[in-house]
């Protein structure tokens, strides 16, 4: 350990919180960085080499329980054992006089997971699993030496500031290490270890934990990275406790645009059994890739499209060549029409969004939303939606074709090809494309068609619209 006091002159720099210019094994502490119920984290340099590091130190009322010093040195033993580019570096470990423990780890330029999400809001499809995968390797490699992290969450991952994205995970207080890493067995507790926001019930029940604690774990991440939000939220950890061991995760897809297949796959990770979860965070992995790469594979959906347009306008014309018209109308209207128009619309797109529809783009008076799949009863839903929407100032068409979905606006494949399968526009009107109107008649035999044909005549849709290309 180091050669040094803590004698009445130091007081300052040796107290319950360190000082800046106290020295530890070497590195002169900067400031504090962060504190918690367990310990605190400074920034430091080395003394010679100068050299940026980050300080752990137990608290001085915590040392003073064998248990929890042993925990703590049992934390220094995990980061030895687990050394891995995708974790945090153990530089050195030593105790200050008074009996305090501490270790020394790299110092990590970037910000948590946490801090990214908060600023940035939810993650693209892609980025969230790139960063789960990311973590997973993390994971892996601890799992390989007998390491379960046990409190896998945004805090605990750092994103490095460098021009290409870089993820450290942190924080093994809590991990749970075979014997064969720490050498004498660390006391069982009754304590809780974990966050609840994202503890496994395994770990509520004080029971074995293993490598599918971590699957649920990087599970809840997941969800968080691609929602924003915890599966589980309450005002009380008790509350969230007690839905982390009997609730079902809420399904992804009713919250943000993702596939529907990663539904299976959260709900997979985050199962009240560990017997029915992936059997390693590699699998939840390649299960949740999986489910994205069939998802995109060009497949039926039911489009809808939107148009804003003034009730007394003629006919809209539409060209072979247009992607997106109608983005722009020359019509006069005075400040208080434009921003009843301008509510019209967005109305209709939230009444979508309610509906379950996905906007794959939007301008100012026009959009074009999807219903993942095409099975008559989802195009008669489509159908309904569009007859509730029925309005003079709004054009609205319906049709059925194939597309490939990537992450929330992101689709490909001849239904995003408007001037493949649009037909004349007319405000107050509905058409519907004899491609929907057929897959709709497959409800349930003709009388399903009927009732649809029925729904869809009530909100003014044409019979026959013209298609401009078949």
């Amino acid at each position: 350990m180091d050669d040094f006091g803590a004698g009445e002159d130091d007081f300052d720099l040796y107290g319950a919180t360190l000082g800046a210019g106290a020295y530890v094994d070497g590195y002169l502490i900067e400031h504090l960085v962060d504190s918690g119920g367990y310990g605190a984290v400074y920034r430091a340099r080395h003394a010679s080499t100068g050299e940026p590091a980050a300080i752990k130190l137990l608290h001085s009322h915590l040392a003073r329980i064998p248990s929890l010093r042993a925990r703590f040195q049992q934390e220094v033993l995990t980061l030895r054992a687990v050394q891995h580019p995708s974790i945090v570096r153990l530089l050195s470990s030593a105790t200050l006089d008074d009996g305090r423990p501490c270790y020394v780890m790299e110092w990590l330029d970037g910000h948590t997971l946490t801090e990214e999400l908060a600023s940035r809001g939810r993650l693209s499809l892609e980025d969230a699993l790139l960063t789960a995968e990311n973590i997973a390797i993390a994971l892996t490699a601890a799992h390989a030496r007998g390491v379960i992290h046990r409190d896998v969450k945004a805090r605990n991952v750092i994103v490095l500031d460098a021009p290409s994205r870089t993820l450290k995970l942190i924080d093994f207080g809590v991990a749970k290490v075979s014997d064969a890493v720490t050498k004498t067995p660390v006391a069982t507790t009754s304590t809780l270890l974990g966050s609840p926001a994202s503890m496994a019930p395994e770990q509520l029940r004080h029971e074995p934990v293993d490598a599918r604690t971590d699957v649920y774990g990087l599970g809840v991440l997941l969800f968080h990275l691609l929602t924003g939000r915890l599966p589980f939220e309450a005002g009380d950890a008790a509350t969230v406790e007690d839905q982390h061991l009997h609730a079902p995760p809420p399904a992804l897809s009713a919250l943000v645009p993702v596939p529907p297949a990663l539904d299976q796959v959260i709900a997979r990770a985050l199962a009240k059994d560990k017997a029915a979860r992936h059997g390693s965070v590699a699998a939840l992995i390649a299960d949740a890739r999986e489910a994205v790469a069939e998802q995109r594979a060009p497949a039926p959906a039911t489009a809808l499209y939107l148009q804003l347009a003034a009730p007394a306008a003629e006919e809209i014309g539409q060209s072979d060549n247009v992607e997106r018209p109608g983005a722009e109308h020359d019509q006069a209207h005075n400040d208080d029409d434009d921003d009843a128009l301008d509510e019209i619309f967005d109305d209709a797109l939230d009444a979508l969004a309610a509906a379950g529809l996905c906007v794959a783009w939007e301008s100012a008076d026009s959009a074009l939303c999807f219903g993942r799949g095409a099975e008559p009863a989802q195009v008669a839903a489509v159908l309904a939606s569009a007859s509730q929407l029925s309005h003079p100032a709004l054009a609205i068409a319906v049709h059925v074709g194939d597309a490939a979905f990537g992450d929330g606006r992101d689709a490909t494949g001849p239904l995003v090809h408007l001037g493949d399968w649009l037909p004349p526009l007319h405000p107050g009107r509905v058409a519907v494309t004899p491609a929907a109107r057929a897959a709709a008649a497959e409800a349930a035999g003709e009388a399903a068609g009927e009732a649809a044909g029925e729904a869809a005549g009530e909100a003014g849709c044409d019979d026959d619209p013209r298609l401009l290309s078949d």
